[in-house]
């Protein structure tokens, strides 16, 4: 999906991993402090355009050392960083997992951001085959949702392209 960042607080430290040669696949290595909150170790996708009304589905793969709660969420990727209609509570096992969210943003945001929450616990964690999806409206035609890059004024490049079929990413080894 494009360039993840991780941020750690509260004394914990975390490794952003890419197993293998399949950039679509991250690995998350918890260490240091046992996280407190859920937010002590976020991983990031900044720089979306998400419009208020439109409908999108996050669609990913996701699997744990061992049980483990994860949130994830739509916020704006910068201050107030309010939360823009999506945030839920899964739980991961070492079997791979599909999960699907459909939902639509509470406003307009043009540097928007996806957002894992992973300071529950302090198993790895992998997720794979992360993908944001926006149906055009009136259509059923999903357009794959990628980062974009700002100009001076604070608008964005919409980068966007025909989204593959669902069950086109491989799954992980």
């Amino acid at each position: 999906m494009g360039k993840w960042t991780i941020r750690c607080d509260g004394g914990t430290n975390a490794e952003l991993i890419l197993p293998g040669e399949d950039p679509d696949h991250l690995r998350i290595e918890i260490r240091g402090a046992e996280p407190k909150t859920q937010f002590d170790v976020q991983l990031n996708q900044p720089r979306l355009n998400l419009k208020k009304n439109d409908l999108y589905i996050l669609r990913f793969r996701g699997r744990a050392a061992a049980v483990r709660a994860l949130c994830f969420g739509a916020a704006q990727a910068h201050a107030p960083w309010q939360n823009l209609g999506l945030y839920r509570e899964i739980e991961l096992t070492p079997q791979w997992a599909d999960f699907e969210e459909k939902w639509t943003p509470t406003d307009d945001e043009f540097n928007a951001r996806i957002h894992f929450d992973a300071g529950q616990a302090s198993v790895p964690f992998e997720l794979a085959g992360v993908r944001l999806t926006r149906l055009k409206p009136g259509t059923t035609e999903a357009v794959l949702v990628e980062p974009g890059e700002h100009s001076g004024t604070g608008d964005q490049l919409w980068q966007s392209q025909p989204s593959a079929p669902a069950d086109s990413p491989p799954p992980p080894a």
